[in-house]
């Protein structure tokens, strides 16, 4: 059997390139913070974006920059450096997501307060898991609508060979949009 080190993964990036790399590829994740520059995240988030600039990524494997938007497939080979990023990933891809889905003065029109003050990004990030929360609650109240009786034979998950219900608004949410 191969070395761990030896074991190869592949990435797919942005520009279509297959990118085959190894765990000793992956560097330890470098420490991101957008706290007083939200408007360096959008540059680095996704390969696939008009807003990417590849010379401002973190960091390179093998000669191509990584876009953020990566990091989740790529760090699942370190699992415990992933669970240490995780919770940060999920809010760069929320505030990022809403920021490439708008304009940056929309999105600071939206994040301004009445005085005029541009919102911090943990404000922002609140905000935006409120609205996300709700859209998850009105999802999975309208799933049950057209499912009625049969709502518990559709929204289920296997864990450990036991057949549950879902009972979360947002994986009830999830299964609901891919039904669509």
């Amino acid at each position: 059997m191969p070395a761990p080190s030896s074991k190869s993964f592949t990435l797919t990036l942005g520009n279509s390139t297959r990118l085959s790399f190894t765990i000793d590829d992956v560097p330890e994740p470098p420490f991101l913070s957008f706290a007083k520059d939200l408007e360096s995240l959008p540059p680095i988030w996704s390969d696939m974006s008009p807003l990417w600039e590849p010379s401002k990524a973190p960091f390179s494997i093998r000669g191509h920059p990584i876009a953020l938007v990566h990091w989740r497939e790529l760090y699942h080979c370190k699992p415990r450096q992933w669970n240490g990023l995780k919770e940060r990933w999920h809010e760069c891809k929320m505030i990022a997501e809403h920021w490439l889905g708008t304009t940056p003065a929309l999105f600071w029109a939206e994040f301004t307060n009445p005085k005029g003050e541009r919102l911090s990004y943990t404000a922002i990030l609140s905000e935006l898991q409120r609205r996300s929360k709700e859209q998850n609650t009105k999802a999975a109240e309208a799933a049950h609508a057209p499912y009625g009786s049969n709502f518990s034979d559709q929204f289920t998950y296997v864990k450990h060979g036991k057949t549950h219900v879902l009972s979360q608004p947002s994986a009830i949410a999830k299964q609901f949009r891919n039904m669509e």
